[in-house]
């Protein structure tokens, strides 16, 4: 497990954590300016219902994951062009 704690993180935009061998994603709240996060390739179970508070998402890559729940409020991220959960 690790947390993202960066000054400045804030103004990201596309966030790369994809081949980490990683169970669970790290708080991402603070990353309200992100539009596309790849986390495929890891062992991911459910990605968090956090997810659904960056707004400005339009890409959530996360194939060949473990991936079995992705929370309903996911629908509401109006912005989304990409959902990959394969």
């Amino acid at each position: 497990d690790f947390q993202i704690g960066v000054v400045g993180i804030g103004g990201v935009q596309d966030l790369e954590l994809s081949y980490n061998k990683l169970h669970r994603l790290p708080d991402l709240t603070a990353m309200q300016k992100i539009r596309r996060i790849n986390v495929s390739h890891n062992v991911l179970r459910s990605l968090p219902e956090e997810i659904c508070e960056l707004t400005s998402l339009e890409k959530i890559e996360a194939g060949d994951n473990r991936i079995r729940t992705v929370p309903h409020q996911v629908s509401q991220l109006t912005n989304l062009t990409l959902l990959s959960i394969k």
